[in-house]
Protein backbone atom coordinates (compact mmCIF):
# COMPACT_ATOMS: atom_id res chain seq x y z
CA UNK A 1 0.00 0.00 0.00
CA UNK A 2 1.33 3.45 -0.93
CA UNK A 3 2.51 5.67 1.94
CA UNK A 4 0.84 9.00 2.73
CA UNK A 5 3.77 10.86 1.19
CA UNK A 6 3.63 8.82 -2.02
CA UNK A 7 -0.09 9.39 -2.32
CA UNK A 8 0.46 13.16 -2.53
CA UNK A 9 1.46 12.75 -6.18
CA UNK A 10 -0.79 10.57 -8.31
CA UNK A 11 -0.48 9.76 -12.01
CA UNK A 12 -3.42 8.48 -14.02
CA UNK A 13 -4.00 6.98 -17.46
CA UNK A 14 -7.78 7.03 -17.60
CA UNK A 15 -9.95 4.49 -19.33
CA UNK A 16 -13.47 5.15 -20.61
CA UNK A 17 -14.64 1.54 -20.96
CA UNK A 18 -11.87 -0.08 -18.95
CA UNK A 19 -10.17 0.45 -15.57
CA UNK A 20 -7.85 3.41 -15.01
CA UNK A 21 -4.12 2.79 -14.54
CA UNK A 22 -2.75 4.65 -11.50
CA UNK A 23 0.73 5.19 -10.10
CA UNK A 24 1.38 6.60 -6.61
CA UNK A 25 4.57 8.62 -6.22
CA UNK A 26 7.68 6.50 -6.88
CA UNK A 27 5.80 3.21 -7.05
CA UNK A 28 6.40 1.03 -10.10
CA UNK A 29 3.32 -1.08 -9.39
CA UNK A 30 0.33 0.33 -11.24
CA UNK A 31 -3.06 0.06 -9.54
CA UNK A 32 -6.03 -0.67 -11.81
CA UNK A 33 -9.32 0.88 -10.71
CA UNK A 34 -12.65 1.48 -12.45
CA UNK A 35 -13.56 4.29 -10.07
CA UNK A 36 -11.17 7.13 -9.23
CA UNK A 37 -13.57 8.54 -6.66
CA UNK A 38 -13.51 5.24 -4.81
CA UNK A 39 -9.77 5.65 -4.14
CA UNK A 40 -10.50 8.42 -1.65
CA UNK A 41 -7.87 10.82 -3.01
CA UNK A 42 -7.66 14.04 -1.00
CA UNK A 43 -5.17 16.92 -1.00
CA UNK A 44 -3.17 15.20 -3.77
CA UNK A 45 -1.63 16.54 -6.96
CA UNK A 46 -3.11 14.45 -9.76
CA UNK A 47 -1.54 14.34 -13.23
CA UNK A 48 -3.60 12.92 -16.10
CA UNK A 49 -4.45 13.29 -19.77
CA UNK A 50 -7.13 15.65 -21.00
CA UNK A 51 -10.40 13.96 -21.96
CA UNK A 52 -10.97 12.22 -18.63
CA UNK A 53 -14.69 11.41 -18.17
CA UNK A 54 -16.30 14.57 -16.81
CA UNK A 55 -18.01 12.86 -13.87
CA UNK A 56 -14.66 11.48 -12.69
CA UNK A 57 -12.91 14.82 -13.17
CA UNK A 58 -15.52 16.72 -11.14
CA UNK A 59 -15.00 14.36 -8.20
CA UNK A 60 -11.21 14.67 -8.49
CA UNK A 61 -11.03 18.48 -8.61
CA UNK A 62 -13.28 18.89 -5.57
CA UNK A 63 -10.55 17.67 -3.19
CA UNK A 64 -7.31 17.72 -5.21
CA UNK A 65 -5.06 19.81 -7.39
CA UNK A 66 -5.47 18.47 -10.94
CA UNK A 67 -3.09 19.02 -13.86
CA UNK A 68 -3.90 17.95 -17.41
CA UNK A 69 -1.70 17.13 -20.40
CA UNK A 70 -2.69 16.84 -24.04
CA UNK A 71 -2.90 13.18 -25.06
CA UNK A 72 -0.92 14.05 -28.19
CA UNK A 73 2.06 14.87 -25.94
CA UNK A 74 1.90 11.43 -24.36
CA UNK A 75 1.66 9.77 -27.78
CA UNK A 76 4.59 11.81 -29.11
CA UNK A 77 6.72 10.77 -26.14
CA UNK A 78 5.68 7.13 -26.57
CA UNK A 79 6.64 7.22 -30.26
CA UNK A 80 9.92 8.97 -29.44
CA UNK A 81 10.91 6.25 -26.97
CA UNK A 82 9.49 3.42 -29.08
CA UNK A 83 7.39 2.17 -26.18
CA UNK A 84 4.46 -0.16 -26.96
CA UNK A 85 1.05 1.31 -26.15
CA UNK A 86 -0.48 -0.01 -22.94
CA UNK A 87 -2.23 1.46 -19.93
CA UNK A 88 0.74 0.83 -17.66
CA UNK A 89 3.24 2.28 -20.13
CA UNK A 90 1.07 5.36 -20.68
CA UNK A 91 0.72 6.14 -16.98
CA UNK A 92 4.51 5.84 -16.63
CA UNK A 93 4.86 8.30 -19.52
CA UNK A 94 2.48 10.71 -17.77
CA UNK A 95 4.75 10.57 -14.71
CA UNK A 96 7.89 10.96 -16.81
CA UNK A 97 6.43 14.05 -18.53
CA UNK A 98 5.32 15.55 -15.22
CA UNK A 99 8.91 15.39 -14.01
CA UNK A 100 10.86 16.18 -17.17
CA UNK A 101 8.45 18.67 -18.80
CA UNK A 102 6.04 20.06 -16.18
CA UNK A 103 5.31 23.01 -18.45
CA UNK A 104 3.24 20.84 -20.80
CA UNK A 105 0.63 20.37 -18.04
CA UNK A 106 -2.03 22.94 -17.22
CA UNK A 107 -3.85 23.19 -13.92
CA UNK A 108 -7.64 23.05 -13.75
CA UNK A 109 -8.62 26.53 -12.55
CA UNK A 110 -11.30 27.52 -10.04
CA UNK A 111 -13.40 28.87 -12.90
CA UNK A 112 -13.05 25.62 -14.82
CA UNK A 113 -14.25 23.69 -11.79
CA UNK A 114 -17.51 25.66 -11.84
CA UNK A 115 -17.77 25.26 -15.62
CA UNK A 116 -17.34 21.49 -15.27
CA UNK A 117 -20.43 21.28 -13.07
CA UNK A 118 -22.42 23.48 -15.47
CA UNK A 119 -21.28 21.42 -18.45
CA UNK A 120 -22.25 18.22 -16.66
CA UNK A 121 -25.75 19.60 -16.03
CA UNK A 122 -26.01 20.72 -19.66
CA UNK A 123 -24.97 17.32 -21.02
CA UNK A 124 -27.44 15.61 -18.69
CA UNK A 125 -30.25 17.83 -19.96
CA UNK A 126 -29.31 17.19 -23.60
CA UNK A 127 -29.09 13.43 -23.12
CA UNK A 128 -32.51 13.41 -21.44
CA UNK A 129 -34.00 15.45 -24.30
CA UNK A 130 -32.57 13.08 -26.92
CA UNK A 131 -33.67 9.98 -25.00
CA UNK A 132 -37.23 11.28 -24.58
CA UNK A 133 -37.51 12.14 -28.29
CA UNK A 134 -36.24 8.68 -29.26
CA UNK A 135 -38.65 6.85 -26.95
CA UNK A 136 -41.59 8.96 -28.15
CA UNK A 137 -40.76 7.96 -31.73
CA UNK A 138 -40.72 4.31 -30.68
CA UNK A 139 -44.07 4.74 -28.97
CA UNK A 140 -45.59 6.28 -32.11
CA UNK A 141 -44.17 3.46 -34.25
CA UNK A 142 -45.58 0.88 -31.85
CA UNK A 143 -49.02 2.54 -31.97
CA UNK A 144 -49.04 2.60 -35.77
CA UNK A 145 -48.04 -1.04 -36.09
CA UNK A 146 -50.01 -2.62 -33.26
CA UNK A 147 -52.80 -0.12 -32.63
CA UNK A 148 -51.91 0.55 -29.03
CA UNK A 149 -49.25 2.14 -26.88
CA UNK A 150 -47.08 0.35 -24.35
CA UNK A 151 -48.26 1.45 -20.89
CA UNK A 152 -44.82 0.63 -19.44
CA UNK A 153 -43.16 2.99 -21.94
CA UNK A 154 -45.75 5.68 -21.21
CA UNK A 155 -44.84 5.47 -17.51
CA UNK A 156 -41.12 5.71 -18.32
CA UNK A 157 -41.70 8.75 -20.53
CA UNK A 158 -43.74 10.44 -17.81
CA UNK A 159 -40.91 9.88 -15.31
CA UNK A 160 -38.29 11.15 -17.78
CA UNK A 161 -40.33 14.29 -18.49
CA UNK A 162 -40.48 14.97 -14.74
CA UNK A 163 -36.71 14.50 -14.50
CA UNK A 164 -36.19 16.83 -17.46
CA UNK A 165 -38.24 19.56 -15.77
CA UNK A 166 -35.94 19.30 -12.75
CA UNK A 167 -32.90 19.51 -15.03
CA UNK A 168 -34.18 22.63 -16.82
CA UNK A 169 -33.93 24.63 -13.58
CA UNK A 170 -30.19 24.82 -14.25
CA UNK A 171 -30.96 26.60 -17.51
CA UNK A 172 -33.35 29.33 -16.37
CA UNK A 173 -30.71 31.96 -17.12
CA UNK A 174 -30.29 30.64 -20.68
CA UNK A 175 -34.05 30.34 -21.13
CA UNK A 176 -34.55 34.03 -20.33
CA UNK A 177 -31.64 35.04 -22.55
CA UNK A 178 -33.03 32.94 -25.41
CA UNK A 179 -36.41 34.65 -25.06
CA UNK A 180 -34.65 38.00 -25.19
CA UNK A 181 -33.12 37.12 -28.55
CA UNK A 182 -36.58 36.55 -29.97
CA UNK A 183 -35.43 33.98 -32.53
CA UNK A 184 -37.73 31.02 -32.96
CA UNK A 185 -35.82 27.76 -32.56
CA UNK A 186 -33.15 29.29 -30.33
CA UNK A 187 -33.84 27.85 -26.89
CA UNK A 188 -31.83 27.17 -23.73
CA UNK A 189 -30.25 24.04 -25.22
CA UNK A 190 -28.73 25.87 -28.20
CA UNK A 191 -27.78 29.07 -26.38
CA UNK A 192 -26.50 27.20 -23.34
CA UNK A 193 -24.42 24.99 -25.62
CA UNK A 194 -22.71 27.97 -27.22
CA UNK A 195 -21.98 29.64 -23.88
CA UNK A 196 -20.91 26.49 -22.03
CA UNK A 197 -19.01 24.62 -24.74
CA UNK A 198 -17.52 27.46 -26.79
CA UNK A 199 -17.08 29.71 -23.73
CA UNK A 200 -16.61 32.92 -25.74
CA UNK A 201 -15.51 34.87 -22.65
CA UNK A 202 -12.14 33.05 -22.61
CA UNK A 203 -11.11 34.43 -26.03
CA UNK A 204 -9.25 37.73 -26.24
CA UNK A 205 -10.28 38.50 -29.82
CA UNK A 206 -13.22 37.88 -32.13
CA UNK A 207 -10.86 36.48 -34.76
CA UNK A 208 -9.57 33.76 -32.42
CA UNK A 209 -13.09 32.88 -31.35
CA UNK A 210 -14.38 32.60 -34.93
CA UNK A 211 -11.40 30.42 -35.85
CA UNK A 212 -12.10 28.11 -32.91
CA UNK A 213 -15.75 27.83 -33.98
CA UNK A 214 -14.77 26.93 -37.55
CA UNK A 215 -16.22 30.16 -38.92
CA UNK A 216 -13.03 31.36 -40.63
CA UNK A 217 -11.65 29.97 -43.85
CA UNK A 218 -8.17 29.48 -42.41
CA UNK A 219 -9.47 27.18 -39.65
CA UNK A 220 -11.60 25.23 -42.14
CA UNK A 221 -8.54 24.62 -44.34
CA UNK A 222 -6.38 23.53 -41.41
CA UNK A 223 -9.13 21.44 -39.82
CA UNK A 224 -8.29 22.96 -36.43
CA UNK A 225 -11.65 23.95 -35.02
CA UNK A 226 -14.42 22.61 -32.78
CA UNK A 227 -16.84 20.47 -34.79
CA UNK A 228 -19.45 20.54 -32.03
CA UNK A 229 -19.44 24.35 -31.83
CA UNK A 230 -19.59 24.72 -35.60
CA UNK A 231 -22.66 22.45 -35.53
CA UNK A 232 -24.29 24.66 -32.89
CA UNK A 233 -23.68 27.78 -34.96
CA UNK A 234 -25.07 26.00 -38.02
CA UNK A 235 -28.25 25.34 -36.00
CA UNK A 236 -28.33 28.99 -34.91
CA UNK A 237 -27.96 30.29 -38.48
CA UNK A 238 -30.65 27.86 -39.66
CA UNK A 239 -33.05 29.19 -37.01
CA UNK A 240 -32.33 32.78 -38.05
CA UNK A 241 -32.82 31.98 -41.75
CA UNK A 242 -36.00 29.99 -41.12
CA UNK A 243 -37.51 32.84 -39.13
CA UNK A 244 -36.61 35.56 -41.64
CA UNK A 245 -36.70 33.34 -44.70
CA UNK A 246 -40.15 34.31 -45.96
CA UNK A 247 -39.47 38.02 -45.61
CA UNK A 248 -36.11 37.69 -47.37
CA UNK A 249 -37.59 35.54 -50.16
CA UNK A 250 -40.45 38.00 -50.65
CA UNK A 251 -38.00 40.90 -50.91
CA UNK A 252 -35.89 39.03 -53.44
CA UNK A 253 -38.93 38.18 -55.55
CA UNK A 254 -40.23 41.74 -55.55
CA UNK A 255 -36.85 43.06 -56.71
CA UNK A 256 -36.10 40.31 -59.20
CA UNK A 257 -37.64 42.15 -62.16
CA UNK A 258 -35.59 45.28 -61.45
CA UNK A 259 -32.26 43.47 -61.14
CA UNK A 260 -29.89 43.65 -64.08
CA UNK A 261 -26.78 41.59 -64.64
CA UNK A 262 -23.82 43.39 -66.17
CA UNK A 263 -22.18 41.21 -68.84
CA UNK A 264 -18.79 42.44 -70.08
CA UNK A 265 -18.80 43.43 -73.78
CA UNK A 266 -22.56 43.83 -74.02
CA UNK A 267 -24.65 46.98 -73.84
CA UNK A 268 -27.62 47.22 -71.51
CA UNK A 269 -29.95 47.05 -74.54
CA UNK A 270 -28.31 43.86 -75.78
CA UNK A 271 -28.54 42.41 -72.33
Amino acid sequence: MASARERKEVYVDFGVRKPHAILYGESEQAVMSADLAGLGLKDCTVFLEEGCPRAELIRLVSNNRVLLVDGARVKARRDELGVPKSDVNDVRLVRELARSSPGVFREVTVREKAELANRMAYDYYCKLTTLIASLKNRQVAFLKEFGRELPELTAILRALETEKKKATKCFDVYRQAAKGLGIRGVGPRLLGGILLIARPARFHSMSAYLAYCGLKEVSIRSGKYSRSIRTLYHQLSTSVIMQGGRRILSALRSNQGRLEVEIPGRSSQQA
